[in-house]
């Protein structure tokens, strides 16, 4: 994948960082689109195809990015183990380090009709 084009930091009125949550929401989308993924390697990943003049996002937006995502219905928490399970309620996770993410089936399809139009 190359570069988004799509900065994830704003500047607005020289002063105030904004984040593009409909941008960083879809470099989320696309770091889970193929495999489970920590945070660390969302994080990872959403800097790598940030604007290089953007700021990258701090761990909470991409969490805050994870929240929505999973409250839309177009991703998922897990806990990995010999039996997967989804984690419904992640925000009450003991330790979010242990979890990982993945887009769900209608993310793939938002993130499929996103590529086609």
């Amino acid at each position: 994948m190359g570069r988004i084009s799509v900065r994830v930091r704003q500047k607005v009125g020289g002063a105030i960082d904004m984040i593009d949550k409909t941008a960083l929401e879809e470099l989320i989308m696309d770091a889970i689109a193929n495999d489970y993924e920590d945070l660390e390697m969302i994080r990872h990943e959403v800097k790598k195809w940030s604007a290089p003049d953007a700021n990258p996002p701090s761990i909470t937006d991409i969490v805050e990015g994870l929240v929505a995502l999973i409250d839309k219905g177009l991703a998922r928490a897990y806990r990995l183990s010999p039996h997967t399970e989804v984690v419904e309620d992640f925000r009450n996770a003991p330790c979010l380090d242990e979890l990982y993410f993945y887009i769900s089936p209608r993310g793939k399809a938002a993130l499929s009709d996103e590529t086609t139009n």
